[in-house]
């Protein structure tokens, strides 16, 4: 009997594998995108690292900011997010921008200089982003795209005064402001780059109901790091490990975020990356916002010692009504800063807010990328 019910076990496990192999077969053959929409691993290039999804060598260890994109990157093509369906080249000029070079003739035009994180970056093709459509469309200034992913007003601010150094015509600054800022200026400087890669060291846990920083060692990093080399096999080359990889991490990340799991933590239980922590508001007397109130209060500041004009545009959250951008606008109005909400924008020209961004992805699809450009330009003389 037991060697029956054995028997029978075994013949149903490889029933299983069989329909999973054929499953893996089908789909990598004929269906790559399915998988692809949602996972950066399946059927990927091997030179792009797991952590981040840039290629290795894209960013530089940087001793003030932690890390920043390296001046003259060599163009090597990205597929992010993998919906996007097809390989685009991404590079950097001398100023370690995702932008062109400025030449010499347009070297001496009125520029306007682009800060911000991956939104601003643009994760589609360099024709496609907001920032080269928008120059396109002014015809009196030059656009400097210098947005740098997984980065707040401190580190942006921090990188364009190096660049603001160089040039005496950057005449207007647009810094688009998004959600996470507030973290990343919180954990500032958050990120290293160990082999070529981009490697947070950073996280939190709640220890007596506060937030408790950790930084980990470049030691413990690199143990750390890397998915084990035979998962990496399996996501590249299997649909099926794909599935259910991503959903395991999409239900620990549903119930760390939207449950009350977050308060039960203690130290070592940490975050998986700097987002998520929501016991924050948005004012000055908070201790989690008050890094990025004061990066904005000391752009202000800057931009009126050296005579620029300096616009803060507020991009929304791509399912979310974030209440803090509704202090953000009282705190702007309160410095008699320029800002303009591209909500707003949404709102009057009756766009699908859901047609503006990824699927599987919370940043700007090209449709959000044309849309956004024509925003800038209808509100920037």
């Amino acid at each position: 009997m037991i060697k029956k019910i054995s028997f029978t076990a075994i013949s149903f496990l490889s029933f299983f594998f069989l329909l999973i192999l054929i499953f893996d077969i089908i789909i990598y053959l004929l269906k790559p995108n399915i998988i692809n929409n949602f996972s950066h691993f399946y059927k990927a290039n091997e030179d792009v690292q797991q952590t981040r999804n840039f290629p290795r060598d894209y960013f530089i260890n940087d001793d003030k900011k932690g890390f920043d994109i390296r001046s003259s990157a060599k163009p090597i093509n990205l597929r992010v997010p993998s919906e996007i369906g097809y390989e685009y080249p991404i590079f950097s000029n001398n100023e370690g921008c995702f932008n062109l070079e400025l030449s010499e003739n347009k070297s001496k035009q009125e520029i306007i200089y682009m800060a911000g994180d991956s939104f601003t970056w643009a994760y589609v093709p360099y024709e496609k982003k907001f920032s080269t459509i928008y120059n396109d469309l002014n015809s009196k200034y030059i656009v400097l795209n210098c947005g740098v992913p997984h980065t707040g007003q401190l580190h942006q601010f921090s990188k364009f005064n190096d660049i603001f150094n160089q040039h005496d015509n950057i005449s207007v600054v647009i810094v688009n402001l998004v959600a996470n800022d507030v973290d990343n200026d919180f954990f500032y400087p958050h990120t290293t780059v160990i082999d070529g890669d981009l490697i947070e060291d950073s996280f939190w846990c709640i220890e007596n109901n506060d937030i408790k920083k950790i930084k980990k060692s470049r030691e413990s990093i690199n143990r750390e790091k890397s998915l084990p080399q035979f998962l990496i096999s399996l996501l590249r080359y299997s649909a099926s490990s794909n599935v259910a990889y991503f959903s395991a991490r999409n239900i620990a990340k549903y119930l760390m975020y939207n449950t009350n799991a977050s308060k039960y933590l203690t130290c070592p239980n940490l975050s998986p990356n700097i987002y998520g922590y929501k016991n924050w508001s948005y004012n000055i007397q908070d201790e989690f916002a008050a890094p990025n109130i004061k990066a904005i209060k000391k752009w202000i500041n800057h931009s009126k010692s050296n005579n620029y004009r300096l616009i803060f545009s507020i991009i929304p959250h791509k399912d979310k009504n974030i209440e803090h951008f509704r202090d953000l606008e009282i705190i702007l109005k309160g410095l008699n800063a320029e800002f303009y909400n591209f909500n707003n924008y949404i709102i009057d020209e009756g766009l699908p807010k859901d047609k503006l961004y990824w699927v599987h992805d919370g940043h700007f699809n090209i449709a959000g990328n044309i849309a956004y450009a024509n925003y800038l330009f209808a509100n920037i003389d």
